[in-house]
């Protein structure tokens, strides 16, 4: 997991469909709130639940840039609602910095 955070090449992260269950995820969430390269992490299918779901909220909230994909985990509605809404909103802020 240390890996990726002093990685300053590394911008898509996608560890779906491995079963890395909230430990897995602590440990590669921890690590990357050194990295600030990293604009896109990807775990669907990864057995997440809201204690992995809490510090991704958390990880989002310190790196504006980040996206954070992760379907088809056992997160509750409250916690998928959450980090959907974050997504939403660094969306739209990423549409309104495209200029055509």
């Amino acid at each position: 997991a240390r890996g990726f955070a002093q990685n300053n090449q590394v911008e898509v992260v996608d560890l779906s469909e491995n079963l890395i269950g909230d430990a897995g995820a602590c440990a590669i969430l921890e690590a990357l709130q050194q990295s600030h390269k990293i604009c896109h992490l990807i775990m669907n299918a990864a057995e997440l639940t809201d204690e992995s779901g809490m510090l991704v909220v958390d990880l989002m909230n310190r790196h504006p840039q980040l996206i954070f994909v992760g379907n088809e985990n056992n997160f509750s509605e409250e916690m998928n609602a959450e980090i959907s809404k974050l997504v939403i909103e660094k969306m739209h802020v990423l549409a309104n910095k495209k200029t055509f």
